[in-house]
C-alpha cells in the first residue's frame, strides 16, 4: 500500500445539466419575476450567460441575475419581452435552456384631437390614439367628470 500523500486524486466533473419548468412566461410592466429552474453538476461560482434575441446581457447591469435556481429580472420594462437563453458552462462543458418572456403593458394616449368649446346639445367628434398595448385592450371606457359616458 502506498502512503497517503503519494495517492492520486481523481477528480471526477461531469457535464451541467439545466432544465426550466416553464418554456413561456409573462409578467407585467414594473414588476419583478423570477423564473426557476434547476441546474445538475454545476457550482455557483461556474460561469453562467443570459442572452436575449441572441444578445448577451451583462449580469453586472444590475436587473438581470443568474444563479443555480433562477433568473431574477428587476423592474421588468416592455423592451424585456423576448426570447431568453440561459447557458451554464463548467470545466466538463455546457448546458443552455431557452424560454420566452411575454411583457403586459396598458395603452397610454399619447395623442388627442380636435380639442374646442362646442354649444350644448351639439355633436362633437374627436380621434385619440393609444399607444400599443399588450395584450391589446379589449375596449375602452370614456369619462367625463368620473362617470363613464
Amino acid at each position: 500500500m502506498q502512503p497517503e500523500e503519494s495517492r492520486p486524486t481523481i477528480t471526477v466533473v461531469y457535464l451541467p445539466v439545466i432544465s426550466v419548468h416553464e418554456t413561456n412566461a409573462v409578467s407585467v410592466e414594473g414588476e419583478r419575476i423570477s423564473l426557476n429552474h434547476i441546474v445538475d453538476n454545476a457550482q455557483k461560482n461556474d460561469n453562467f450567460t443570459l442572452t436575449k434575441d441572441g444578445e448577451t446581457i451583462l449580469l453586472s447591469e444590475g436587473r438581470f441575475s443568474v444563479d443555480l435556481t433562477s433568473l431574477t429580472i428587476s423592474n421588468v420594462i416592455r423592451i424585456d419581452r423576448g426570447n431568453y437563453t440561459i447557458t451554464v458552462t463548467t470545466l466538463a462543458g455546457s448546458d443552455s435552456v431557452s424560454f420566452y418572456l411575454d411583457v403586459y403593458y396598458v395603452a397610454e394616449f399619447t395623442e388627442v384631437k380636435r380639442m374646442e368649446e362646442i354649444e350644448q346639445g351639439n355633436t362633437f367628434t374627436f380621434n385619440c390614439t393609444p399607444s400599443a398595448a399588450n395584450p391589446p385592450p379589449s375596449s375602452y371606457v370614456f369619462e367625463r367628470d368620473g362617470a363613464d359616458i
